[in-house]
């Protein structure tokens, strides 16, 4: 007669059954971009970014040269302070457009995960913009497709807020959580 255990295992299936079951998913799709990179030409990836691109460019170029004039007008010392006020109000609003523009880069690379932490901060020579992003459950294991990865992603960024930030790869779950949802931007330039 077959033990209890032997019973539960015929039922459920073992251990590494069901976590072979639970990441299979996650193995078919980094094959899937595998296949679709391994595919392309040099000559076709250059152009597929350019079109990336253009069509980047495009979208916004007007908010990024609106907050560039704002932050030009900001340091004015002859306006008011209620002037200055308004001003830093429409560069809030356009930093986060621009963020939600950063949200929608990310997400359209399945191989990063939802989460990800915006930081600003400032050096002796400027702003810089940190983008940690979480991957997906097991995306780290080629280098050289997470290296080609996070080009992508950086010049489609640069491409899009016209500011190359520093991107960064972390593993799912290290990045701050609020509460019930991501914390996505962390600002210490006057911290």
């Amino acid at each position: 007669m077959p033990s209890f255990s032997a019973i539960l295992k015929k039922l459920f299936g073992t251990k590494s059954d069901r976590d072979l079951k639970a990441i299979m998913p996650y193995v078919d799709k980094i094959n899937d971009i595998y296949t679709r990179f391994d595919q392309l030409g040099n000559d076709e990836l250059r152009a597929e970014t350019e079109r990336l691109k253009s069509l980047i460019r495009e979208r916004i170029a007007e908010s990024s040269k609106e907050k560039a004039n704002l932050r030009e007008k900001l340091r004015d010392t002859e306006i008011e302070v209620s002037e200055k006020e308004a001003i830093a109000t429409a560069i809030d609003k356009l930093t986060k457009e621009i963020d939600q523009q950063i949200e929608e880069v990310l997400l359209r690379h399945s191989e990063v995960g939802t989460n990800y932490l915006i930081t600003l901060t400032t050096t002796e020579a400027g702003d810089i913009l940190t983008v940690e992003a979480e991957l997906d459950e097991l995306s780290s294991d080629n280098i050289l497709i997470l290296e080609e990865l996070r080009r992508t992603i950086t010049r489609e960024l640069h491409d899009e807020i016209l500011i190359t930030p520093r991107l960064v790869f972390v593993q799912k779950g290290s990045l701050p959580q609020g509460e019930g949802k991501a914390v996505r931007v962390r600002d210490l330039r006057n911290a």
